[in-house]
């Protein structure tokens, strides 16, 4: 487990928006079954800790284009459309965390409200 926090840690240096999606991504296929060996409040600890990282970084990921599409011209509408299809690609590396939390055996609805819900 202390290898799990200095992975975890490591992951957080990552600064480019898309490299650090595919990597926590990577990080997340890989050790899936270790989270099914460890108590379950640690495990749901990760996996929230990735998964609002993971949003951040795809937030991010539309910030970083538009900056680079609008530089030297103006926002036009279909720019901002073709930047929702990017990060439309990018989905599927975000709601993984949500597959791998729905999947965590011993996760009853009193410690997905107690943990999860404001």
């Amino acid at each position: 487990e202390e290898t799990l926090d200095d992975l975890a840690a490591m992951l957080a240096v990552v600064q480019h928006p898309v490299r650090g999606l595919f990597l926590r991504y990577y990080f997340l296929q890989n050790v899936k079954d270790n989270f099914l060996r460890m108590d379950v409040a640690r495990a749901l600890r990760y996996l929230t800790l990735n998964f609002r990282e993971s949003l951040s970084l795809w937030s991010r990921a539309r910030l970083l284009e538009g900056i680079v599409k609008t530089v030297g011209s103006t926002y036009a509408l279909e720019e901002g459309w073709q930047l929702d299809a990017n990060r439309h690609a990018l989905r599927l590396l975000v709601s993984a965390n949500l597959m791998h939390i729905s999947r965590l055996p011993g996760l009853t609805a009193a410690l997905y409200s107690e943990a999860l819900l404001p």
